[in-house]
């Protein structure tokens, strides 16, 4: 990627919650530290899109933390239901944490993912190619996971050559390129990771559609631009 600068990378936690009971690790700080200058008015976003240790530890640390943050997170099977195979799942504590709390929290579920950000690596390639390597090299890790993990792909899709990009959901919100609904904040039952009625007062934003093609024309532009921006002139004129 042609960057000036390249992101810092803090690992996380290894493991889930067991309780709650924060798991202190310089992620979870760094969570907080980042949020110092922000408020409720002007907030800090954190994507969650894997399981939620770190951000439901900072909250547990910090409560004051739901005042500062805004969470848009990758998860769930569908509303009303809620469910999950995979985020949700790798940390159910974790997001019993974050229903519990006052932070805002919009969601991306896998079922309207699955629908408006599937993608084949020949549409991939269409779209990011002209994009040069960076383009080349992201619709490679598209081919290297459908070609070697067929069997998933064919039972989460019905198709062997389909594959949600299901992250990029937490940046089509950032960049206003979805449809959301309110609803009101549920609690999560543990055993099933179905929804439940809550006691608590407050909602929650659940995104029913996304303009994935939108979205994909947008990355492409944004490679192009970032490749031309890198460029260095092999000539000056005098």
């Amino acid at each position: 990627m042609p960057l000036r600068s390249r992101p810092v990378v803090i690992p996380g936690s290894s493991v889930a919650l067991t309780a709650r009971t924060a798991i202190r690790n310089a992620g979870v700080e760094r969570i907080i530290s980042e949020s110092r200058t922000f408020n409720r008015e002007r907030p800090l976003t954190v994507l969650v899109i894997g399981a939620a240790t770190d951000t439901a530890s900072a909250l547990l640390t910090d409560p004051s933390l739901a005042d500062r943050i805004e969470i848009i997170a990758m998860g769930f099977s569908a509303w009303p239901k809620g469910g999950d195979h995979f985020n949700i799942a790798n940390d159910p504590i974790a997001w019993q944490v974050i229903l519990d709390s006052e932070v805002p929290v919009t969601v991306g579920d896998e079922t309207v993912t699955r629908r408006d950000l599937s993608m084949t690596s020949e549409r991939a390639h269409a779209i990011l190619d002209s994009a040069g390597d960076p383009g080349r090299y992201l619709a490679g890790l598209l081919d290297g996971w459908i070609a070697k993990n067929r069997d998933i792909v064919v039972q989460v899709t019905g198709d062997e050559k389909l594959w949600a990009v299901w992250d990029e959901v937490t940046v089509a919100h950032m960049l206003g390129m979805t449809k959301t609904e309110q609803h009101e904040r549920p609690n999560l039952r543990a055993a099933d990771l179905s929804f439940g009625d809550s006691a608590k007062h407050g909602t929650i934003t659940w995104v029913t559609a996304i303009e994935g093609g939108r979205l994909w024309a947008d990355l492409a532009e944004r490679l192009q631009k970032a490749q031309r921006d890198a460029r260095v002139p092999t000539h000056r004129a005098p």
